[in-house]
């Protein structure tokens, strides 16, 4: 080798030397530094299905008169099995942020998915950049959640930010420390620890249109007859909202909900049985299980059926789980009619037509505990047949006193109501007993006396009440109708009256009659009279 060539060699590696070595000389200071992330919530819990959500403060500077960016990645451990839900993200106007651009407004209320390459867990994650290419301090603002978590477990987010300066191209990745973001996924708590609502009713379909209406409790007593020990009879009804230990009646299970349920003993004291068979026949006894889920595709003994055992008295029902007492209901089963108050919509009345016209009697039916007995046949009986009241009938060898059967309730006031009919002028008392004979009643009612007037008027009276008077006075006139046995015409609901016309001779001049007790008008001139108070006046 030459001597040239060997200098030419030797100064050629200098120089590449040379080159390499300043190609290869990092800078002395970075253009993205204090990278930072933080979460408003380092832990969540949530149900199967729910959604856990948490905000992420990303922070970093930038030392170079350049814009600069930095991105937020996340890494996930699932459960064994398991999948992590993807990060949503979004960032909103009001959002704590400064010299950081805002995403746009289209994508201010869309969750944009942040994540990448799930295999290899690299992420592409949320990249903010700055609003100034001058020296500055970013701080942003995001909004995260992870949606439909699909198996119990623990996942564990870890959230780093990263910086690839724009200004040193080929330089070393900034990055910041690791935070972690910790959900416990759970299955749904559907098992009940206490009665959120429950509904009593006389019939089925109150209290299940009430249970599904979700309307307030009706928890007062339900007062029904203790009927016979030998053919238990359903006479009312119990539905139950359940709840967990969260006061919740429904819980969020994947895309839909699950009610609360559970089975509920069901125990009875005092008088009376329950069931939870459809058909309330069968089973019936001091106990039940009450599979309560609050929908009927789920489980066919809801309902719980109460039926009478001819017993009267309060029967409490108790609803418990384990040894916790959720509830009760009572139940009030009425025994015999034991006295009765009787009362007549009219005493004083005229007759009509024999054996059309008739008079209503009222009884309020009291048990020997005072309760009022809302069913039952009952025995009117009259002083005189002849004048009010049927014929009585014989049955066998034994007599019928009474004047009829009556077992016709009001369904507002349960008052039990029976109709007399009016039969001839004169009076008659009526009474009510608990048997259709008097000596095998135990019980009889007041007394209530009908006085029952003819139509007709027979005799006409007419009186002033002066003497005389003085031109332009105002004469009072009363008339008094009577009917044959000497009584005034009665007042009845729906009277027009008795006496056609009044006639006066010479003609009296127009005058007013207000303020006169019994005036049926203003007017001297009407023609229709009714009786004031049964007086005939």
């Amino acid at each position: 080798m030459s001597i040239k060539t060997a200098t030419k060699r030797l100064a050629l590696g200098v120089i590449i030397a040379l080159g390499l070595g300043l190609l290869s000389a990092p800078s002395s200071s970075a253009v993205v530094n204090n990278l930072s992330v933080s979460l408003g919530s380092s832990s969540a819990a949530v149900t199967l299905g729910d959604t856990a959500s948490t905000t992420i403060t990303h922070t970093f500077a930038h030392t170079q008169e350049i814009v600069e960016s930095a991105t937020v990645r996340y890494s996930c451990v699932a459960p064994t099995g398991a999948t992590c839900p993807a990060i949503l993200a979004n960032q909103t106007p009001t959002s704590d942020t400064a010299n950081v651009m805002v995403k746009p407004a289209n994508t201010q209320n869309t969750w944009l998915d942040i994540s990448g390459n799930v295999l290899g867990q690299v992420y592409s994650g949320w990249t903010d950049s700055s609003t100034t290419s001058s020296v500055a301090s970013v701080r942003s603002v995001i909004n995260i959640k992870a949606m439909q978590f699909v198996t119990a477990g623990t996942y564990t987010y870890s959230f780093y930010s990263v910086s690839a300066p724009n200004g040193l191209a080929g330089s070393s990745v900034v990055q910041s420390s690791t935070v972690t973001w910790t959900i416990t996924a759970s299955a749904a708590s559907t098992s009940a620890t206490a009665i959120n609502k429950k509904y009593l009713s006389a019939d089925a379909f109150t209290g299940m249109n009430n249970r599904r209406l979700f309307l307030s409790s009706t928890d007062s007593a339900v007062s029904v007859s203790a009927g016979t020990a030998t053919s238990p009879t359903r006479v009312a009804y119990a539905y139950l909202v359940l709840q967990n230990a969260n006061g919740d009646t429904r819980v969020a299970v994947g895309d839909g909900f699950k009610a609360v349920q559970d089975s509920v003993t069901v125990t009875v004291s005092g008088p009376g049985l329950v069931t939870t068979n459809n058909d309330g026949s069968t089973g019936a006894a001091k106990s039940a299980t009450l599979s309560v889920s609050n929908s009927a595709t789920l489980y066919g003994t809801e309902t719980l059926s109460i039926l009478s055992d001819g017993t009267a008295g309060t029967m409490t029902i108790t609803y418990s789980i384990g040894t916790a007492v959720l509830g009760t209901h009572t139940v009030t089963f009425l025994g015999l009619g034991a006295s009765a108050a009787l009362s007549a919509a009219d005493t004083v009345t005229y007759l009509g037509t024999a054996g059309t016209t008739s008079v209503t009697f009222s009884a309020l039916v009291k048990d020997s505990a005072g309760n009022q007995v809302k069913s039952g046949t009952f025995y009117v009986f009259s002083s005189d047949t002849s004048i009010a009241g049927a014929v009585p009938t014989s049955t066998g060898s034994a007599s019928r006193q009474t004047s009829h059967q009556c077992n016709s309730y009001n369904s507002t006031s349960f008052l039990l109501e029976c109709s007399v009919v009016l039969r001839d002028t004169g009076t008659a008392t009526i009474t009510l007993r608990d048997s259709w004979t008097v000596s095998a009643s135990s019980w009889s009612s007041n007394e209530v006396t009908l006085d029952i007037r003819g139509n007709v008027a027979r005799y006409i009276s007419v009186s002033f009440d002066k003497a005389t008077y003085a031109p332009g006075e105002k004469a009072i006139i009363s008339i008094t109708a009577k009917d044959s046995s000497n009584k005034g015409l009665a007042t009845r609901t729906g009277d027009t009256g008795r006496l056609s016309s009044v006639i006066s001779t010479p003609v009296l001049s127009q005058t007013t009659a207000t303020g006169q007790a019994g005036t049926q008008g203003l007017n001297y001139t009407d023609t229709t009279f009714l009786s004031y108070q049964d007086s005939g006046i």
